[in-house]
């Protein structure tokens, strides 16, 4: 609770131009972790931007098959963080892929 006071207030402190990134998988994981700050940023008037999370730019080799289940959460995800359309382009796909994936075949996308 503490830190998301302090969250908040950092938030708070900077411009309103400031832009605010959050670099992720494209997995349910990534999408929750994003929604809860990114409701944060809101509550400020401000907004969270995904940042390398378009499912366009991720290599065949390492894309995995999502469950409708999951696909479905990380549009719920992307909804509650702002991006329903980032949400709609993931389920589209079909697929998922960890962060973690991307670092160690040494993407940078």
């Amino acid at each position: 609770m503490a830190s998301e006071i302090m969250y908040v207030r950092e938030l708070q402190s900077l411009p309103a131009c400031a832009p605010v990134f959050h670099r992720g998988g494209i997995d349910e994981g990534e999408f929750r972790i994003a929604a809860t700050p990114a409701q944060k940023v809101q509550t400020v008037g401000g907004a969270i931007r995904p940042w390398a999370m378009c499912p366009d730019d991720v290599p065949e080799f390492l894309r995995r098959k999502a469950t409708p289940k999951s696909l479905e959460r990380i549009r719920h995800f992307a909804e509650a963080a702002g991006w329903p359309e980032r949400g709609e382009a993931v389920a589209a796909a079909g697929f998922t892929v960890e962060q973690e994936g991307l670092k160690q075949a040494g993407e940078h996308i």
